[in-house]
């Protein structure tokens, strides 16, 4: 939440590929699925979505270099694109995903995992 709050409050802007609109709302409706969200609250949180300001950058120019940190860490192509996307923009790519921080360890320190973020945003 700490995140959404900086970037509500103009401290933090939120990039992603634009595909990361259909995973977001795959995850809720996995969540709807298992019990864990009710269909109403999927359906309320897809509506504020707009909301959140996020940006959504195109995918295609982001394929050459998403193959590649792809390849360089062993992870799937949509992992690469967040990557590529942040590296374009010079940006901090926030993630809670265990494995992929693993991949990234060392090697790209624009990742950042997530219990990190309050550092990240100077709070």
């Amino acid at each position: 939440m700490a995140l959404l709050d900086a970037a509500a409050a103009g401290r933090a802007r939120l990039t992603a590929p634009e595909f990361g609109a259909l995973e977001f709302a795959n995850v809720l409706w996995k969540s709807e699925r298992r019990g864990y969200l009710r269909a109403r609250r999927v359906e309320a949180v897809l509506r504020d979505l707009p909301l959140w300001g996020v940006r959504w950058a195109p995918a295609l120019p982001l394929l050459e270099r998403s193959l590649w940190f792809a390849r360089a860490t062993g992870e799937g192509i949509y992992d690469g694109a967040f990557l590529a996307l942040s590296e374009s923009l010079r940006a901090s790519f926030v993630t809670a995903d265990r494995r992929l921080l693993g991949a990234c360890a060392g090697r790209f320190d624009f990742v950042v995992p997530l219990a990190r973020v309050s550092e990240l945003l100077g709070a």
